[in-house]
This record gives structure tokens, sequence and C-alpha cells, in this order.
């Protein structure tokens, strides 16, 4: 057995597991889950990187209308739509305007934006694996503000894949050395 890691944005693991070509994928949850078996692997939070010194930052949460303002940077559509919509759509309920001004291919090089000045960042809680330097993380608060990562398998997965799909849910599910 081999396990190689590979990024692919939602849509092309829907299609690959559709296929048969890969047995196992980690994507978020979109419109079109049809043809696959998916298990909610954790309910994520979408959040605002927002620079120290900026007016917002002392906000514990942020609602998509104080945003509405504000150029924001995210990923790209083209590497997750559902996630892309899903964010949309928050706004969109909030009655905001969403106004994105730059994309980046990952949190990192989003938080590096942000650090610089260019705006404030909007990300999903996963995504964030430590504090960025100079930025405070504050959750969005409102409707459509979390959504689910989900482990997707083929309608007929292999018993390698069952068990490391099962891993992953266990996993999920234990508390976060943090809350020991």
């Amino acid at each position: 057995m081999t396990i190689v890691p590979e990024a692919m944005p939602t849509t092309a693991q829907l299609t690959a597991l559709r296929a048969e070509t890969i047995g196992l994928g980690i994507g978020w949850a979109t419109g079109d889950v049809t043809g696959v078996r998916a298990r909610v692997l954790s309910t994520e939070r979408f959040m605002a990187l927002v620079p120290a010194s900026h007016p917002l930052a002392g906000h514990a949460e942020l609602s998509a209308s104080e945003l509405s303002t504000t150029g924001l940077l995210t990923w790209p559509h083209q590497i997750n739509s559902g996630l892309c919509d899903r964010l949309l759509s928050a706004f969109h309920i909030g009655g905001a305007d969403l106004r994105i001004i730059r994309t980046a291919d990952s949190v990192h090089a989003v938080a590096a934006h942000v650090a610089a000045g260019t705006g404030i960042g909007i990300t999903v809680e996963a995504a964030l694996d430590h504090q960025p330097p100079g930025l405070r993380v504050i959750p969005l608060t409102g409707p459509s503000t979390t959504v689910d990562q989900l482990v997707l398998t083929p309608t007929e997965p292999s018993d390698t894949a069952m068990a490391l799909r099962d891993l992953l849910l266990h996993a999920s599910a234990e508390p976060s050395s943090v809350d020991r």
C-alpha cells in the first residue's frame, strides 16, 4: 500500500473518486457531492486575518457587514469553488458585498499579503497551523459562516480506503492537545 498526498481542489477529487483513480479525498462540502461517499470530518468556521494595528483587530468576532467595505484576500475560486461559493453565500445572506481584491494559493501567502497591509484575509480555521505574527485571527459570525470538511471515498471503497477514512474520523473526534 502506498499513500501519496496530492493537493487537489475538491471538484477534482470528486471527479477522480467517481472514476476510481484515487481511493480517498479530503475536501469541502459543495453543492454536488453525489456519486461518492461523504462523511463530515469537521465543521470549520471562516476566520478573518486582521493586522494587529487595524481598527477591526479589537473585535472578538466580525460580521460580513463589518467586512463589506474592506478589501479581502482569500483563495482563488478555481482552487475550491464550493468553499468560495459558501463564503459568497455568507456575505449575501448577511446583506454585504464580498470585495476580494487579491487571491493567493495558500493561507501562508494570504497571511503574508495581510501582514504587508494589502487587506484582510479570509480563510477557514483548519487551514491555520499557527498564529501568524502581527495578525489577529478573528472568527466570522452570522449565517453560513461555517463549512463542513469531508472525507470522501468512492461508492465502493477499498478496505484500505475505509481503514484510512475511519482513522481520520476517529482522530478528528479526539480532543486536541490544546483541549487536554
